[in-house]
């Protein structure tokens, strides 16, 4: 197994292309107790929390006037600021995809989207005292690498024309490397990009075509050649788990893969499995799936082999090397959580703009329509497109500070938000719930400070969500469906 603690991060690890980059792995130990199907307990349906109240909770008392009134303030309650850019689009669809997204195989709507926002960015600014630095940008989607290059130039004109960015602002983009290009990737380094995260999944042949997504390994290699070449060092990747016709084998090759690729982070993300809400999912074979135990085992072998490949494990599903400022963030506890995950961002605000997007003020949350026709004629008219958002109570911060510290350090002390924002809160029934987690050693409980082991990592967010009092209510209203596999 190649070790990435000896390896320069100027540039791909050299490899065999007869062999796609793979290595020969040793037998490793289980050091995670794998339940069985019968294990009730783990295979529940719990928030990622990526914010808190989650996204089903959300409701229509917050709308276009609310933001107006939230972003009137914002120069008072804000010296940061975010942004995060939607691009819906995408030349063919992964079957796997829960993203909000659609097939574009024509220029003209994706055109038209790019005016689109451009007036979006237009009525935003005009509802603002003033607008704090721009700290951190990210483009999702869909795919960004969709736009042309002279458009994305155009774009990110715009947006810096419309508001003020620091000088050392991080700025992302997701890559799909089926459709990006040399011409693109210049582009984005000569407009300031300065991380790229490329989406892999996985590298094996039968996986890819089942899921509809077919990108070989020295497609990968390459585009991640020319960031480097053209002085982009922070890469990013991201993996799936619990795919069709993955098993415990064919993911360690993609692991060991992925090693040689030398990224800076590695995010791993357990396959949501919801067709009720992504109909495209129900082309996938369901008997040729993981179940709970099979995805056990997977997480665990991503983890042992990342760890022990000079990576630090980030919370849930991140991995990053200790250089890296989200494993400095982790061992400094300034790391976040967000809509797109694990993040160093500590921006105050969140400006959501596309089809679709969440962004987030001190007051609450807020959320664009994800019909890209409604999206498209509010802004015609001259109004923010929002559908629907959540305003805080005292309350929802002091249990969204909880649960996003559980999430990233894995250990909450209680006593430490006892009072916070003016509201003292019993967590009696909370910790009585935790008692089996306890039992099986999957934490640790003195007094009111609670410590997730090594071995419940991937059950912190069953663990976080005994403090989501939303989330009680959910068999209730059948939002619990919305949300995905724990493991």
């Amino acid at each position: 197994m190649t070790d990435t603690t000896a390896q320069t991060p100027s540039a791909p690890v050299a490899h065999d292309k007869a062999t796609n980059g793979t290595s020969k792995n040793t037998p490793r130990e289980n050091t995670i107790v794998i339940p069985t199907k019968d294990d009730m307990v783990y295979d529940l349906r719990v928030p990622r929390y990526t914010s808190y109240p989650t996204a089903p909770h959300f409701n229509d008392g917050v709308n276009a006037d609310t933001y107006n009134g939230w972003l009137s303030t914002v120069g008072q309650t804000a010296q940061t600021s975010s942004l995060y850019v939607h691009i819906p689009f995408c030349r063919k669809l992964c079957h796997f995809c829960g993203c909000n997204m659609m097939v574009a195989t024509q220029e003209r709507p994706i055109k038209q989207y790019l005016k689109t926002l451009q007036q979006e960015m237009d009525i935003l600014i005009s509802h603002m005292d003033s607008c704090p630095p721009v700290q951190h940008l990210h483009f999702g989607g869909g795919s960004p690498t969709i736009l042309e290059a002279q458009d994305f130039i155009a774009l990110m004109h715009q947006l810096r024309n419309h508001f003020p960015f620091a000088k050392n602002a991080e700025l992302a983009i997701e890559i799909d490397p089926r459709t990006v290009t040399k011409e693109k990737i210049d582009a984005y380094v000569d407009c300031g990009i300065n991380r790229a995260s490329l989406g892999v999944q996985d590298f094996n042949q039968k996986v890819q075509e089942t899921v509809n997504r077919v990108q070989p390994y020295d497609l990968v290699y390459d585009t991640i050649a020319h960031f480097r070449q053209r002085g982009v060092n922070s890469i990013n990747l991201d993996i799936i788990y619990g795919l069709p016709y993955q098993t415990v084998d064919s993911l360690t090759e993609t692991i060991d893969q992925v090693i040689t690729l030398n990224p800076d982070r590695i995010a791993v993300f357990g396959y949501a499995h919801v067709p009720w809400m992504k109909t495209h999912q129900k082309l996938l074979p369901e008997d040729h799936m993981a179940d709970i135990s099979e995805r056990w085992q997977m997480y665990q072998v991503v983890y042992e082999i990342l760890t022990k490949n000079g990576y630090t494990a980030i919370g849930l599903d991140h991995f990053a090397k200790n250089t890296d400022s989200m494993a400095i963030a982790l061992k400094n506890r300034t790391l976040h959580r967000n809509f797109q995950g694990y993040t160093t961002d500590s921006a105050d605000v969140l400006f959501g703009i596309g089809q679709s997007s969440i962004g987030w003020m001190p007051q609450g949350y807020i959320q664009n329509d994800p019909n890209i026709n409604k999206y498209r004629k509010a802004i015609e008219k001259g109004k923010l497109p929002i559908i629907k958002g959540y305003e805080l109570t005292n309350e929802d911060r002091q249990r969204r500070d909880i649960i996003e510290t559980i999430m990233c350090y894995m250990d909450v002390n209680l006593d430490d938000f006892h009072g916070r924002y003016g509201v003292i809160l019993d967590h009696t029934e909370s910790l009585n719930n935790l008692a089996p987690f306890m039992q099986s050693g999957d934490i640790e409980i003195i007094e009111n400070t609670i410590k997730i082991t090594e071995k419940g990592r991937a059950l912190m967010r069953i663990i976080a969500s005994q403090f989501d009092t939303h989330l009680a209510n959910s068999t209730k209203n059948n939002t619990q469906k919305k949300h995905s596999s724990a493991v």
